[in-house]
């Protein structure tokens, strides 16, 4: 080939790929909540995403009768990285031209589901930096204070929807607005999309909002005769006193104890006479938290077998090679039963490749969730990092498979479910399953799931269950 032929073609090479790179097409997610998934065959996905997100579309697929868009976009955890994925071509609508910013819009993103609010915001957006300041006024429930201006940093406390409060500064991270304020004393961030900027005469105006009124102290609900360990490894002694001897060793939380009335004083505590695993000892009182009478009336109606949970024998399903992903499908709804405290509640698969993730499928789910920890809110399991593994038993599908429980919730792109008291979603893990971080089989997990096959039911019956 001639020199001059060939610098030629490969200067018509070059032109075609440059028109190739001009005529890109783009896209923007017209509805909330679409599954941005790793393969079309599959649910499994790199995130949610919501309307306005931009994505560019690479290549069509059909697959199982629907038809997809081949896509690379950033999530909303991490909108600077590129991911390639499908997405249903209904929920995408063509521009064909690239937006004015690699990076998606700030307020097309929300921490939590956020709903259109009827209130428009009555004050001019915050400058961003400069040491901006002004007042916000949150327009969702439960928004997390931040450690930093990210979803993936922890949770400080929350904040209610309504409330206002003054904010330090604004600035912007991975493409989102986050606001600089303080609650109870602990300064943190709070991400834009959950609040407005409202101006100084509104947050004088709405000082009920700003700060919660001190409430008249109510009369102290009666104590009653069930208590739960608030923390792993406590030790029942004889006696009550640290120098007693030791007769047990209670390794996990929200251990259920059912108190005798006797207490005593010793080491600048009260310590309280109980009867836990078949025995009576002593328990320093600062380990414990006694259930007041309506809490422990819930508390029994949730352990009550008779409430509607029907167990069958403890099997074990392997996360890789047996059918547990189809039997607890994406969507599914099952049951979870806490084998060392016999609680029982309902959650729903939300997603999980390595293993499940779960969230709690009401309000009511996460209370019953709670009481197994030990303690009254899902956000105190984050607080308190009660990070422990707690074997469990799973039924869905006419079966009961032994399963282990990872509780912090965590993941705020797996907060699915509205009014369920759960920011996020935890963990279930199955014989051989893996973890997100490492990608391995963890192997307290595993012990879990080996205790609550050959334990569940001697534990569980005690509860007033009876297997299938």
């Amino acid at each position: 080939m001639k020199r001059p032929l060939y610098f030629l073609l490969l200067s018509l090479l070059f032109c075609m790929l440059l028109n190739s790179a001009s005529a890109a097409t783009y896209g923007t997610v017209n509805h909330d909540g679409v599954r941005f998934r790793r393969k079309a065959e599959s649910t499994d996905v790199w995130a949610m995403l919501d309307t306005g997100w931009q994505v560019e579309i690479l290549n069509t697929k059909r697959a199982n009768g629907v038809n997809y868009y081949y896509v690379v976009c950033g999530t909303p955890k991490n909108p600077t990285r590129q991911y390639w994925g499908y997405i249903q071509q209904e929920y995408v609508s063509v521009s064909g031209a690239p937006a004015a910013t690699s990076a998606p819009a700030a307020t097309l993103i929300s921490e939590a589901a956020v709903p259109a609010s009827p209130v428009q915001p009555a004050a001019t957006a915050a400058p961003v930096g400069n040491g901006a300041s002004g007042y916000v006024q949150f327009i969702v429930r439960g928004v997390n204070l931040r450690q930093g201006p990210s979803t993936g940093t922890k949770s400080l406390g929350q904040f209610k929807e309504g409330q206002i409060v003054a904010f330090a500064d604004a600035t912007v991270s991975n493409g989102r607005t986050w606001y600089q304020v303080s609650k109870d004393g602990v300064t943190g961030y709070v991400l834009g999309t959950c609040v407005q900027v409202v101006n100084g005469a509104q947050a004088t105006a709405a000082p009920a909002v700003t700060a919660a009124p001190e409430a008249t102290a109510a009369p102290a609900a009666p104590a009653s005769s069930i208590a739960l360990t608030t923390m792993e490894k406590v030790i029942v002694r004889a006696e009550g006193s640290a120098r007693a001897t030791q007769i047990k060793l209670l390794n996990s939380a929200g251990q259920v104890c059912t108190l005798t009335g006797a207490t005593s004083q010793a080491d600048g505590y009260t310590w309280y006479q109980l009867n836990v695993k078949n025995i009576t000892g002593w328990i320093r009182g600062d380990l414990l938290r006694v259930l007041s009478a309506e809490e422990a009336a819930a508390y029994t109606n949730t352990n009550a077998s008779a409430g509607g949970t029907t167990l069958y024998t403890p099997e074990l399903a392997d996360w890789n090679t047996s059918d547990i992903q189809k039997i607890f499908y994406k969507g599914c709804v099952a049951t979870v039963t806490d084998v060392k405290t016999g609680i029982s509640f309902q959650v729903k698969r939300w997603s999980g490749g390595s293993h499940a993730g779960v969230e709690p499928l009401t309000a009511a789910d996460t209370a019953a969730m709670c009481k197994i920890y030990g303690v009254s809110t899902a956000q105190e399991i984050a607080d308190k990092d009660l990070y422990q593994r707690r074997a469990i038993l799973v039924t869905v599908g006419g079966h009961s498979y032994a399963a282990s429980m990872y509780g912090e919730p965590h993941n705020d792109e797996g907060n699915t479910i509205k009014d369920n008291n759960f920011q996020g979603q935890f963990c279930i893990h199955f014989t051989n399953s893996k973890t997100h971080g490492s990608d391995k089989v963890d192997a307290d997990h595993q012990k879990a799931v080996t205790y609550a096959y050959t334990n569940g039911v001697s534990q569980l019956t005690q509860y007033g269950y009876t297997f299938q």
